[in-house]
C-alpha cells in the first residue's frame, strides 16, 4: 500500500517500516543518514537510490514526524484543561489519529 508518493508499506517488508517504492530500504533509514549529515549524493551512490526516491523519503518521514508532534500537542492540551479525564481524552484523540492516518 503506498502512504506517501513513492513509499509503500507491506506487512511482508521490513516488519511493515514505510520503504521507497520497489526497494527492502526503509525511509528511517535513509532519514537518519540524512540528518546524520551525509549529502543526497552519497546516500544515492551507497543505496542506488534516485535524488527523488531519497527526497520522497525525507519528506515521508517529515510528515510523520509533524503528524506525531500535532497529536501530541493536541493530547497535552487537552490534559492540561480537563486532568481528570486525560485517559479518555488520550484514547479518543489517538483512536482518531489512527483512523485518519494509519487504516489503509
Amino acid at each position: 500500500m503506498e502512504v506517501y508518493p513513492g513509499i509503500t508499506m507491506d506487512s511482508e517488508i521490513r516488519f511493515g517500516k514505510p520503504c521507497i517504492k520497489g526497494t527492502r530500504i526503509d525511509v528511517a533509514t535513509i532519514f537518519g543518514r540524512f540528518a546524520a549529515g551525509d549529502k543526497v549524493e552519497d546516500i544515492q551512490e551507497d543505496c542506488q537510490l534516485t535524488r527523488d526516491q531519497i527526497m520522497a523519503a525525507i519528506a515521508a518521514e517529515r510528515r510523520q514526524t509533524i503528524l506525531r508532534q500535532t497529536v501530541e500537542r493536541k493530547i497535552l492540551l487537552a490534559v492540561r484543561r480537563r486532568p481528570a479525564s486525560s485517559d479518555r481524552i488520550y484514547r479518543a484523540i489517538a483512536a482518531r489519529h489512527h483512523r485518519r492516518h494509519c487504516n489503509p
